[in-house]
């Protein structure tokens, strides 16, 4: 019997994907979504912007594309993004950080979940090493040092955006759009090329070991 995984997502794509992808690693996926609620929100520097008359904007700017007249307000939040690079230290004996808790974000597009997708996953595999070893070396593999000097040039950038005021920020977003610096910023603020990937460890032992102690463990 496979194993299940109730998946809650109101976002169609993202829920059809992650359903395709642990369905492929053997998963019975169900998943919930009823189209009744939706996200929206806004982001910026916190020293430049009003968040709240931000929010408000944006959600007025949607009345053309889609009808929110007879919707109701369930809940609004916010808080700052980490933008500084991911922290030097992020496992111990104790756990193990990632997303936003790691510093796991671009600095460029302040986005999360693209990085946090990446991060978990090499934090799976580290955790099935040190549980099939029992040595906490094996925790060496997923530290912050390896990330961090890939971010230099990153955070060079989002000082270099930060300066720029409305018009010339415009200006450089449209010059963007030009083939020869298309490619580029597809990759960096759309791509991978928003977080650095690491080397993965080799886990082959370990994950054969994982399995023993596991198939040991099923009464």
């Amino acid at each position: 019997m496979r194993p299940t995984i109730l998946v809650v997502e109101d976002e169609d794509a993202l829920g059809t994907l992650l359903q395709y992808n642990l369905e492929k690693e053997g998963y019975q996926v169900l998943l919930a979504n009823d189209g009744e609620e939706a996200h929206i929100g806004v982001g910026g520097y916190a020293a430049k912007f009003d968040p709240g008359a931000a929010l408000d904007q944006f959600r007025n700017s949607l009345e053309g594309i889609v009808d929110l007249r007879s919707s109701r307000l369930i809940e609004r939040r916010g808080g700052r993004i980490p933008v500084g690079g991911v922290l030097r230290r992020i496992a111990n004996e104790q756990g193990l950080l990632v997303g936003d808790a790691a510093g796991a974000v671009s600095p460029l597009t302040a986005g999360g979940l693209d990085p946090c997708l990446r991060l978990s996953t090499l934090a799976a595999r580290v955790i099935a090493n040190y549980l099939a070893t029992n040595d906490p070396a094996t925790l060496s593999e997923y530290s912050g040092e390896l990330f961090r000097s890939r971010f230099t040039s990153r955070l060079w950038m989002r000082r270099m955006i930060k300066g720029l005021n409305q018009p010339s920020l415009e200006l450089a977003c449209l010059t963007l759009r030009l083939p020869l610096l298309n490619y580029f910023a597809s990759h960096v603020f759309f791509g991978r090329g928003s977080f650095p990937d690491v080397e993965k460890p080799d886990l082959r032992l370990a994950h054969v070991e994982a399995d023993r102690l596991w198939s040991s463990n099923i009464p």
